[in-house]
Formats: C-alpha cells, sequence, structure tokens
C-alpha cells in the first residue's frame, strides 16, 4: 500500500524525508498517484514528471550520501502558470500567451527553490493573467 503524502504541509513532508521515513522518489511517485486519481483534471496546467523524477532521484542520492541540502531537499512543490520554468511556455493562464516560445531558463524563484532541493512536479491553473483571486478561468476549465 502506497503512502500518502498530499494533505502534508511542508514542514512535515521535511521531517518525514530528513529523517528518513521517506525517500523523495517514493513521495513524488505518491504525489503523481494522487494526481492522476484526483477527479478535477483542471487543477495541473502541466506535470512535469520527468523534471521531477529526476530531481526526486537527485535529491535520493544526496540524502543517501549525507548530503543533504537543507530542509527543502526532496519536498515536491508545485508552480502556478506564472513563473517560468524552462522548456515551457509561462501562458498566465491565458491563450493569449499559449504560442509563446518556452521559457529559456526557469524564473529566479523557481531556480532557487531547485537549487535547495525541491521538486517540481508541474504546473497548476489560475485565474487568467492572475486578475482574479477566485481563480475563474474559462480557458483552462475552473
Amino acid at each position: 500500500m502506497s503512502k500518502s503524502f498530499g494533505a502534508m504541509s511542508i514542514a512535515q513532508l521535511s521531517v518525514l524525508i530528513q529523517g528518513g521515513a521517506a525517500d523523495p522518489v517514493e513521495v513524488a511517485e505518491a504525489i503523481f498517484g494522487s494526481i492522476a486519481d484526483y477527479a478535477d483534471k483542471a487543477v495541473f496546467t502541466v506535470l512535469t514528471e520527468s523534471r521531477a523524477m529526476e530531481e526526486a532521484l537527485a535529491s535520493s542520492k544526496r540524502l543517501r550520501e549525507g548530503r543533504s541540502l537543507g530542509l527543502l531537499d526532496g519536498v515536491p512543490i508545485a508552480w502556478k502558470d506564472l513563473f517560468d520554468i524552462e522548456g515551457l511556455a509561462t501562458t498566465a493562464g491565458s491563450v493569449l500567451l499559449a504560442a509563446d516560445a518556452p521559457a529559456e531558463r526557469d524564473a529566479a524563484v523557481v531556480a532557487f527553490l531547485r537549487q535547495a532541493g525541491m521538486v517540481a512536479v508541474g504546473r497548476t491553473n489560475m485565474s487568467e493573467f492572475a486578475f482574479s483571486g477566485l481563480g475563474i478561468n474559462p480557458h483552462y476549465g475552473t
């Protein structure tokens, strides 16, 4: 039976991962399983499973070797479609930007948290151009 990590806070996941009770690969696999099982498919606009598994494997190796990058190492994160992620077009929830060229590099905050060892699982839906706090976006199903 696989563990459920989806309802845990960053602090709770960090304690499990840093303490060796959970492995970053196990956590990433469980998160992607939870995403696949979740009824509302509009939560994520893009899943970055290949990148996430590479990051989780690297984190797992560091932890086994006693080289943790800190409390965030191995903890999953999802990004709003407002932050550049290398290789993906940033749409800000708008179809007007959907055909834009993919980002050539991660946004500074994405790069910083990647350097801290966080595992990027994907990009989440948002209201168009972050115009509303309600999350309503007719273009991407919310």
